[in-house]
């Protein structure tokens, strides 16, 4: 009897030792992250995201708790950068640059405060987080000053002088990693020289009230073209990976001296990226900006298809070619309804029985606007025609004074309307549309002959669609 106990209980011991040890093993699969967020918890949301492909992919999201507390247990199948974004209302927190980044291993222990436009590190137990937060820190400044109207309204004549001290204390930090693992070590120097790269180029390239010309660029714009093309691998376990890809493929045909005709400069994109896959990533990147199923897609689809050489990217690409069918040349147009500049209502299918050339645009958008002259120039060539031109602005509902004093002050021509929810728009929605500026055209019955037509910049090419269809 004695013996039968004694065995039972060692049994039982065995068995709590082993369950202990499932929960800890099953426990260190885990990363684990918690916080507090600091302000107005009012429409907001915590947003975690991974790193797929070089873009970041939201993986889990939570509402403040009391006291702004919140928190996420991670699975982890694979050690990366991950980034935590706020999400107020829907959209990005106005100045969140995307600096927010960890790298989340089995076993990973996250304590912070979090703003709406920065973080500070309280507590973890894995000191990569550590480098982290201080090239996370060291970029804080330079991103603000490059990423565009969102963030800072400075022009080149401020930022250029600045340039070479960012540059340098970015190297000076390169120059110190040495975290004990080569691996982390690797990817961490490839995200701080992907940083500065990245700022300066974006800089460059995002709306400003002034711009410069190639003269009053600062020497690192040369060691960037002649030396910083990206060709690691590695560049897609980076948040903005494919955004410097992309953006330095733009710089290197910005810097031919002839530049591509129109509608070719996608290809010289591919051509000057040093990247098979690369090339693939960005042919799938502006394939999916084609929302129209049409002869023009197909040919782009045609010329794009042998650079998309992994499965990801095949699969991808046949996604896009399923999703859009429902905007093929023939099928019914989906009606819209906006409002001008008296107030009154207008919708697409008042104009039944006209040819009907839609702009699609905002008064902020830098390119929106250089079409405007070209725009009121093919106006002119159909005046007397039966081709209707609607000019639909996606300003915000609070700048609907602004637009109007817009449309007043440059005297536009055309039907001028202003929907009510900027991008949140029926004919933003309906449309698929992301970005603009966006051109459609309808027949005389409402049906679609394309979602994405030529730009009125184009010239021969949208005066020949339009007078195809007269």
């Amino acid at each position: 009897m004695m013996k039968n106990t004694m065995r039972n209980l060692i049994s039982g011991l065995i068995a709590i030792l082993l369950m202990a040890s499932a929960c800890q093993a099953e426990k260190g699969n885990f990363a684990y992250i918690e916080g507090r967020f600091h302000g107005d918890t009012k429409g907001i949301k915590i947003n975690l995201s991974k790193v797929v492909n070089g873009k970041t992919l939201a993986v889990s999201n939570c509402t403040p708790g009391n006291e702004g507390r919140f928190g996420f247990t991670c699975p982890i199948n694979e050690s990366g950068i991950y980034v935590i974004n706020v999400i107020k209302n829907g959209g990005i927190y106005s100045r969140d640059v995307g600096l927010n980044r960890f790298f989340l291993e089995k076993g990973t222990t996250i304590d912070l405060d979090l703003w709406g436009d920065k973080y500070e590190l309280r507590e973890t137990n894995n000191h990569k987080n550590e480098w982290l937060t201080e090239l996370n820190t060291l970029m804080d400044t330079v991103f603000t000053y490059s990423h565009g109207q969102f963030f800072s309204f400075s022009t080149y004549e401020e930022f250029f002088p600045l340039l070479p001290e960012y540059v340098a204390n970015n190297q000076q930090f390169q120059k110190r990693i040495n975290t004990g693992d080569k691996d982390f070590d690797e990817l961490l120097t490839l995200m701080a020289e992907t940083d500065i790269n990245s700022a300066s180029l974006k800089f460059v390239q995002s709306m400003r009230k002034k711009h410069p010309k190639r003269g009053d660029y600062p020497d690192y714009y040369d060691v960037i073209r002649e030396q910083k093309a990206p060709v690691s691998p590695r560049m897609f376990e980076l948040p903005t990976g494919f955004d410097y890809i992309l953006s330095y493929a733009r710089f290197a045909v910005k810097e031919l001296p002839e530049q591509p005709a129109w509608g070719r400069s996608v290809h010289k994109y591919i051509e000057l990226t040093n990247n098979e896959v690369f090339k693939g990533h960005i042919a799938l990147y502006f394939l999916k900006r084609k929302q129209a199923y049409n002869p023009q897609y197909l040919e782009f689809k045609e010329d794009m298809t042998p650079y998309l050489i992994t499965d990801y990217l095949k699969d991808e690409a046949r996604k896009h070619d399923l999703s859009i069918r429902q905007f093929a040349k023939g099928t019914k147009a989906f009606n819209f309804v906006g409002t001008d500049t008296e107030g009154k209502e207008h919708s697409l299918y008042d104009y039944k029985g006209s040819l009907i050339y839609v702009d699609v645009w905002a008064t902020w958008c830098g390119p929106c606007t250089q079409e405007i002259p070209h725009l009121e120039k093919l106006e002119k060539k159909f005046h007397g025609k039966k081709v209707k031109f609607i000019s639909y602005s996606l300003d915000k509902p609070r700048d609907l004074k602004k637009w109007q004093a817009y449309v007043n002050k440059h005297n536009m021509s055309g039907l001028q309307l202003v929907g009510d929810k900027g991008f949140g728009s029926d004919i933003a929605q309906d449309y698929a549309i992301s970005s603009i500026p966006r051109f459609m055209l309808f027949d005389q019955d409402m049906k679609i002959i394309s979602v994405n037509a030529p730009r009125p910049s184009s010239g021969k090419v949208i005066e020949d669609l339009i007078n195809s269809h007269l």
